[in-house]
């Protein structure tokens, strides 16, 4: 498989990359992301591509001629034509000039799917509004799985577990703003015109062009790794953050502003997960985000002693293993089910 040499049509036909389009895992957002940035001449007809996939939707049969779906076709790009979303004007340029070769090339595939549904403009008999520019999409994870996500501006967003944001697939408008639960890591891409907004609680993260950290899964813990970042919340108080510079909103209300190491901070996006003289609690509840899991408690376990460890890439039995020495318990995994007892019982 040479990915290299392939066209718009090909990608659209490419197994694995409908599947990252459609609906990245964690694999295939890997994959894609490491793949875009080796190839950059490739970056345009891979957008092209993805946009196309994105658009369609398995959700109706009608009973339609050639001629209707080329006309479908014809329509979306058209609607396209007056939306300015991922692509240059160039693109789309080059892009509408296209598209019935495209078509032409979608069309066995719809056929053999019983027909698809298109967000067309003036198409009412497929029983369906089209997606505007104000709706929000969203992109959930559940715990054990992380996955990556490209906005239309360009900007990537990687989402830890049990994390989700949601996002306007056009950014229309003044700003783009998105939507953030959990924990996500942010490489906007720069656009003076337009900032970039952040909303997590009540709390908005302003940039134009940077890369940060945002986790809320504890109060809310604001990280810049480059770039320039306004943070402020709804009782007006703000706080202007440089590289390095890291705001914490403490459940109790209490702000505090320092500085951080980026390596720690967003290690769990490189496969890390990281304890820094964490309480036992804290411990669990990493672990259940981290590998889905869920731990029972058995009685006589009270853990007072604080823990500091790395773990790259381990299973969890590994990071069990290495916690057992320090806090003295046996373990047994059954499943997505992980009890502990007391190691003298």
């Amino acid at each position: 498989m040479n990915y290299k040499d392939y066209t718009i049509e090909d990608f659209i036909k490419d197994d694995l990359f409908v599947k990252w389009a459609k609906n990245a895992d964690h694999e295939s957002g890997e994959f894609w992301e490491k793949w875009i940035q080796n190839n950059p001449a490739k970056r345009k007809d891979i957008l092209q591509a993805k946009h196309i996939v994105q658009n369609l939707e398995l959700a109706y049969t009608p009973e339609l001629q050639e001629e209707d779906y080329l006309e479908m076709f014809e329509k979306i790009f058209k609607e396209d034509h007056s939306h300015t979303i991922a692509f240059e004007e160039e693109q789309e340029k080059s892009f509408l000039q296209n598209y019935k070769k495209i078509a032409a090339v979608l069309l066995p595939l719809l056929l053999a799917f019983a027909g698809a549904y298109l967000i067309v403009e003036n198409f009412e008999n497929l029983g369906k509004e089209k997606i505007t520019a104000t709706e929000l999409l969203e992109k959930s994870t559940p715990k054990g799985m992380k996955s990556t996500l490209t906005l239309g501006d360009g900007t990537t967003v990687k989402l830890n577990a049990e994390s989700s944001l949601k996002f306007s697939r056009f950014f229309e408008g003044e700003t783009r703003k998105v939507f953030l639960t959990g924990e996500a890591f942010f490489d906007v891409t720069e656009n003076p015109a337009k900032p970039f907004i952040v909303v997590v609680n009540d709390i908005e993260a302003k940039v134009l062009g940077t890369s940060f950290n945002i986790n809320s899964y504890e109060g809310v813990e604001i990280s810049l790794v480059t770039g320039k970042l306004k943070v402020s919340n709804q009782e007006g108080n703000s706080f202007i953050l440089k590289p390095n510079d890291r705001i914490t909103y403490k459940k109790t209300g209490e702000v505090v502003k320092d500085k951080f190491d980026p390596k720690e901070v967003v290690a769990w996006k490189n496969g890390t997960i990281l304890f820094q003289e964490d309480d036992f609690r804290t411990i669990l509840n990493k672990l259940e985000r981290w590998y889905g899991v869920t731990f029972i408690l058995k009685p006589g376990l009270s853990f007072k002693e604080k823990f500091t460890g790395r773990f790259q890439d381990e299973s969890l039995e590994n990071v069990l293993k290495g916690m057992k020495i320090s806090f003295n318990f046996k373990y047994k995994i059954d499943g997505k089910i992980v009890t502990l007892t007391h190691e003298n019982k």
